[in-house]
């Protein structure tokens, strides 16, 4: 009885050691993703460029969870896990979910046209569902053909009906199902197929079929009835002004982006749909391939993109508004989900998600070590001065960016650049600070600037 009492202690003791050697391993390993985490956010918030809600997260485990700044900068108000914010183009994927969730319903198919359920629109019964919900309906921006000035209508409430009128006095630009276009319009459409086919309107649908079982307390769709100071923990947004400077963003009705920018939510919310996407919960197996899956050729998923991160699957929606920029981010196959929530519209979220999911899988990432106050010497900025030509592939095709200098600090189109301190003695990489791009000026042999890489486009200095 002694013998076997002390095998049992003894067995005991190994488990207990080994078991908390490993699990000291682990936490270790997690604390220390942590601290690289915080090392690439903290100079983002620092300086004025980020403020939000940060969470990474792998197999249902936090590796980072924190908020930074300010929901309200004039009342000095501090972000929480509570914070809300306005989730721009992120919101398209819970318009995508609610389609997918009444097909698994029965009530609608991915065949079924939009005349079905919207008349009027232009080459409507050659519009399936799916069309719609990879944005290659070739129904162009409300706006964008002069018939209304869109900047005018944001910032008034905007029923369902108000954006389909705007949207029928449209001419397409391209055929049903031809090519991808982030118009928008799609997404408005596929609001109104949900009331019809539901029965509700559009949010009170979410609410019931999507927020609610997902348990997604702090999350709602803004209509044409609600307003901003009613919603608690809402955070205030953002724009940046000048070099260091922020400035509260123009204030807009999120009625007017319904079905795809209208969405308000906490990054913990966002999370549990994220999870419900890697359990295959709330919807079928099915319908969330579908929904993570490219289509037509496209890295375009419904209300999602599917494109990898090296050689990590991924599906991720990114979205900027006046005052707010976003980014979602699930990698399955690691079961990690990576979220940044932010309240000024400078486009941090977007290229630091990636950073902080290298990070995890152990690969190579930048820490950017930006100069404070963003200075450079004069003769320096005399140098970099000038205009470079790009390619048909840059974000404005066959673009030009012209680098202007006011003393000691240069802006690319206007937009002010901050130098980063690679350890060289002189400064040839920038942020651009309203796009958070990565500008690099490249010498010839003799020293002389001739060209201008932008993110990862190649200019060419034309004086």
């Amino acid at each position: 009885m002694k013998l076997i009492s002390a095998t049992v202690f003894v067995s005991l003791f190994l488990y207990s050691f080994c078991f908390g050697q490993a699990q000291k391993t682990i936490d270790t390993s997690r604390e220390e993703l942590s601290r690289k985490i915080q090392d690439v956010i903290d100079p983002l918030a620092k300086s004025n460029n980020y403020g939000g809600t940060v969470i990474v997260q792998k197999g249902g485990n936090y590796i980072f969870k924190r908020s930074y700044g300010f929901a309200d900068r004039e009342s000095k108000i501090e972000h929480s896990a509570q914070s809300k914010f306005f989730l721009a183009s992120v919101s398209a994927m819970f318009t995508a979910a609610a389609v997918m969730k009444l097909i698994d319903q029965g009530k609608l198919s991915l065949d079924d046209k939009l005349s079905k359920f919207v008349p009027g629109i232009k080459n409507g019964n050659r519009m399936t569902i799916h069309i719609l919900l990879t944005e290659r309906s070739g129904i162009p921006r409300i706006g964008s053909q002069g018939n209304v000035n869109y900047t005018t209508l944001t910032e008034s409430p905007q029923s369902i009906d108000d954006l389909i009128g705007h949207i029928k006095a449209l001419n397409p630009v391209s055929e049903p199902g031809a090519k991808y276009e982030h118009s928008r319009s799609s997404y408005i459409l596929l609001a109104r197929v949900i009331e019809k086919v539901s029965g509700k309107r559009f949010g009170q649908f979410l609410k019931d079929e999507v927020f609610i079982p997902l348990g997604m307390k702090n999350s709602g769709h803004f209509s044409e009835r609600d307003a901003l100071d009613k919603i608690p923990n809402l955070a205030k947004g953002y724009v940046q002004k000048g070099v260091t400077d922020l400035s509260p963003a123009p204030v807009l009705h999120w009625s007017s982006k319904t079905g795809h920018a209208s969405i308000y939510s906490t990054a913990e919310d966002l999370e549990k749909f994220a999870n419900a996407a890697l359990n295959k919960e709330f919807l079928s197996a099915e319908s969330w391939k579908k929904l993570q899956s490219p289509h037509d050729g496209d890295n375009v998923g419904y209300g999602v993109f599917t494109s990898p991160q090296g050689t990590h699957k991924r599906f991720y929606m990114s979205g900027g508004s006046p005052g707010f920029s976003t980014f979602f981010a699930v990698y399955p196959d690691e079961k990690l989900v990576v979220i940044m929530l932010s309240n000024i519209q400078i486009f941090v979220p977007y290229f630091t998600v990636p950073t902080l999911a290298s990070i995890v899988f152990g690969e190579p990432y930048e820490r950017l070590n930006l100069v404070t106050p963003p200075d450079v010497d004069e003769k320096l900025a005399g140098r970099l001065r000038g205009s470079f030509k790009f390619g048909e592939d840059f974000y404005r095709p066959n673009g030009t960016v012209s680098i202007t200098a006011e003393g000691n600090r240069l802006f690319a189109d206007g937009g002010p650049l901050i130098p980063i301190d690679d350890g060289k003695g002189e400064f040839t990489r920038f942020i651009h600070r309203r796009y958070w791009s990565t500008l690099e000026f490249k010498k010839n042999s003799t020293g002389k600037i001739v060209g201008l890489k932008f993110d990862s486009f190649s200019g060419t200095r034309i004086e």
